[in-house]
């Protein structure tokens, strides 16, 4: 047996949850209104950015550590299904790092850039460098003229498809950065759920969510020789993706449910295309808090 959902509710000094069981398949989690609460054990974690070490924050390009880490921002949390007003937190979950901060362009040394919500390219042949990962940064403007905004917050994902091998990895993070009105924000994201790419690979990275707007996207490929003993090896050595796998070479990256009005608004559904679990998680879900 394995843990399909966990809910809870009201848990408003909740901070952390230990003695959680070993993945054998991904579970929802549905902590509503469990504000203060920053780590489920070897699941996610959030951590202030002033306890991220320099070669990550290096990584990520953010290098002004010391003025944007006294910033405060709007996050909403998936998880809680809370809004918060604080400092700039790291997300780590499913072997990938997040940090949501203000920003207005993707870094220059990033290779490869668009303008546009996705990007295409192959990956280059680099002689005795092994690929670990991806490094991905997307800079996006809430959409306030969209009526979505007035429902909930919408999920936001990054998609990874290696066409070549038709292997697809979706991405949502527990937690997002709501940028202000008329104001850009970067989502600085570092893993290794890149590590099954290879020279030659036809690739594809896309922004996804509704009521954002992408406005620039920029991949950078990690490889073994770059990395040093960061936070970054230590919480994603080699993570095991099996738990998220929903079919053949089909990896959804997420611990929260997906709001049925989204799947019946938007084409989130054509991700993976059965989209029953969300649903019936949620009916059970509204079940115990009714009853």
């Amino acid at each position: 047996m394995s843990l399909e959902w966990l809910e809870l509710g009201h848990c408003t000094s909740l901070e952390i949850m230990i003695n959680l069981p070993k993945l054998k398949r991904r579970p929802y989690v549905y902590a509503w209104q469990c504000g203060k609460l920053v780590e489920a054990q070897n699941w996610f974690r959030l951590e202030p950015i002033q306890n991220i070490d320099a070669e990550m924050i290096k990584n990520l390009g953010l290098v002004e550590l010391e003025s944007i880490g006294k910033v405060d921002m709007k996050f909403y949390n998936y998880l809680t299904d809370t809004h918060n007003i604080g400092p700039i937190q790291a997300v780590y979950e499913c072997g990938i790092v997040s940090i949501f901060h203000p920003g207005n362009e993707v870094p220059c040394w990033f290779s490869k850039k668009s303008r546009k919500s996705s990007i295409c390219f192959n990956v280059p042949s680099l002689p005795n460098l092994k690929i670990r990962g991806l490094n991905v940064c997307i800079v996006y403007a809430d959409d306030y003229s969209s009526t979505m905004n007035t429902y909930i917050t919408s999920p936001f994902a990054i998609e990874i498809f290696n066409k070549t091998k038709d292997v697809q990895w979706v991405y949502f993070p527990a937690c997002v950065g709501i940028p202000e009105e008329g104001e850009n924000m970067k989502w600085s994201s570092l893993g290794k759920i890149g590590n099954q790419l290879e020279v030659g690979d036809e690739v594809v990275v896309s922004a996804m969510g509704v009521g954002y707007e992408v406005k620039e996207i920029g991949v950078d490929i990690v490889y073994e020789e770059e990395e040093k003993d960061t936070q970054l090896n230590n919480y994603t050595s080699s993570p095991d993706l099996s738990p998220y796998q929903v079919s053949q070479g089909r990896y959804d990256l997420r611990y929260y449910y997906i709001h049925p009005f989204w799947l019946i608004s938007s084409s989130y559904d054509f991700i993976f295309g059965d989209t029953s679990q969300d649903i019936y998680t949620f009916s059970a879900i509204m079940a115990v808090m009714l009853a």
